[in-house]
């Protein structure tokens, strides 16, 4: 997707409303983009989660929480973290409580500096994970190291390793899918390859460990676009154990062991576990490598299968 204004792209999609209409809706806040409120000539990319409401909504500011955190690593300058599955990385609407941004503010005393200040409802986020995926992220604690590790983000450099229990097996032991995907034209709560607006997306894969109508694979992101590995897996006819809304539920019959298949109907989020993050420290340009064992629940099924 070309870069688009928001209030052009809004005049595109709500042809009832004039620019002018469109304006003020933004400008007095009945528009969110991925939950906070932007101006009209804010540029989109593609991907961004746009909610037009009502009213225009209150938006507070993340609350310090005593929430227990699985800190990897720590310096002055970042954090990295074993989020836990479950766990919503920044505040939006419908999740302002319980979140990874709370649980950072009480470690750090509950008084955001720079970055912590500048982006009220997700300070210091610089990537993210779904809120069923577990695993490695880094935080930045200020501005100078928020910026560098986004950079790094931005241009590639940084590498991520991902575990996943799919449907299925496969002829080949290691391989890539490039398949740009975007927001679903109809389920717009979803995104695939089916959209108007695709970015680029990478996935490289390779077999970790196969068993009866499941592998267990090692995947390592090119790009990091919002549900990446959960789609392209989808579409691909291996979709994630345990992932409902990419096609898990499709694929249970295939598994012809009912002790199995009576397991993994009762997961309640995605075999996903982001296993492995390496990046260049932003100050001291050490290169620092970080691992984030299997979280029990997704080690407990492995060690259950046949």
């Amino acid at each position: 997707m070309n870069k688009t204004r928001l209030d052009a792209y809004l005049a595109t999609q709500h042809k009832h409303y004039s620019r002018t209409q469109i304006k003020k809706l933004i400008d007095d806040g009945f528009v969110l983009v991925n939950g906070e409120k932007r101006k009209p000539s804010f540029l989109l990319h593609g991907g961004e989660d746009i909610e037009m409401v009502r009213r225009a909504p209150e938006i507070p500011k993340a609350e310090a929480e005593e929430i227990p955190l699985d800190i990897l690593y720590e310096d002055d300058d970042l954090l990295v973290i074993n989020k836990a599955a479950g766990m919503v990385v920044h505040p939006a609407p419908g999740h302002y409580k319980g979140t990874l941004v709370s649980a950072i503010l009480h470690h750090l005393g509950g008084g955001p500096v720079g970055a912590w200040r500048a982006m009220p409802l997700r300070p210091g986020i610089v990537h993210r994970l779904d809120k069923g995926t577990s695993g490695v992220m880094v935080v930045a604690k200020n501005d100078l190291v928020q910026r560098k590790l986004a950079q790094q983000f931005k241009d590639r450099k940084v590498d991520k390793t991902y575990q996943a229990l799919v449907f299925g097996a496969f002829k080949q032991k290691a391989g890539t899918i490039d398949v740009p995907i975007g927001r679903d034209t109809v389920h717009r709560k979803k995104f695939s390859s089916r959209t108007k607006f695709a970015r680029s997306a990478v996935t490289h894969w390779k077999v970790a460990r196969s068993f009866a109508g499941l592998t267990l694979l090692e995947i390592a992101l090119e790009t990091g676009r919002t549900h990446q590995i959960r789609v392209h897996l989808s579409e691909a006819h291996h979709p994630i154990v345990g992932d409902a809304a990419y096609g898990a539920k499709s694929h249970l019959s295939s598994i012809k062991d009912e002790a199995v298949r009576t397991r993994l109907e009762s997961l309640t989020r995605p075999m996903l576990h982001a296993w492995k993050l390496s990046f260049r420290h932003p100050k001291s340009e050490e290169r620092l490598s970080f691992e984030a064992p299997l979280p029990e629940d997704f080690r407990s099924v492995i060690e259950s299968l046949p």
